[in-house]
């Protein structure tokens, strides 16, 4: 589970990845591949771009995925 929030300063945008494959899918194999998201697990993109912004569209504010993990 990773939530990412954009413009924190602004009003805050928030979006829900389930899985690694949730982010790949989103943002592209390259930020999966870095060595802060392989040695960390994190990744940093400070300005996303038009293609990051429409590959997260399906994962804003899926906050169902945090809360069926709860339930478990």
């Amino acid at each position: 589970m990773l939530v990412q929030v954009w413009y924190v300063t602004v009003v805050p945008e928030f979006v829900v990845f389930g899985s690694l494959d949730d982010v790949v899918n989103a943002l592209g194999a390259q930020h999966a591949a870095t060595q802060s998201w392989l040695a960390k697990g994190n990744y940093n993109v400070t300005t996303p771009n038009a293609k990051h912004l429409e590959g997260m569209q399906p994962h804003k504010n899926r906050w169902d995925r945090v809360a069926n993990q709860l339930i478990r």
